[in-house]
């Protein structure tokens, strides 16, 4: 079963049960006691991991964003996130690890405003 969240009104019953139909068609006849034993093991082997992880990449991504920002300031050239460095690294993610680079690239803070605001904090010694 996937590891998905829903929305409030998609955790209504009559959602769920058609969320299981639609999706997953093999197990929708299962009885309770099938899911319940899931949702146990689910719960107890791939929350902390799950939660670990993804702290370790908000950490990852702030790190390349804070990265990138120090590549730039070391050049002695402001080169706007925009116009280079986003398209960049999306022809690298997508090359490269052959991945769709638009998650990637709205999951690290690459924006102008955000590079410049790192830059001057490095400059300031923070």
């Amino acid at each position: 079963m996937d590891l998905q969240v829903f929305t409030n009104e998609a955790t209504k019953l009559s959602r769920l049960e058609e969320h299981l139909c639609r999706v997953h068609p093999e197990k929708a006849d299962n009885p309770r006691e099938f899911f319940q034993t899931l949702k146990e093991e689910c719960t107890q082997s791939n929350l902390p991991s799950l939660f670990a992880t993804m702290s370790e990449n908000n950490n990852n991504k702030l790190i390349a964003s804070c990265n990138v920002s120090l590549l730039i300031a070391k050049s002695g050239h402001f080169i706007t996130g925009e116009k280079l460095i986003i398209p960049a690294v999306a022809e690298v993610v997508y090359t490269a690890v052959r991945r769709e680079p638009r998650p990637v690239i709205k999951s690290v803070p690459l924006i102008s405003i955000t590079l410049t605001r790192r830059i001057d904090e490095m400059g300031n010694g923070r």
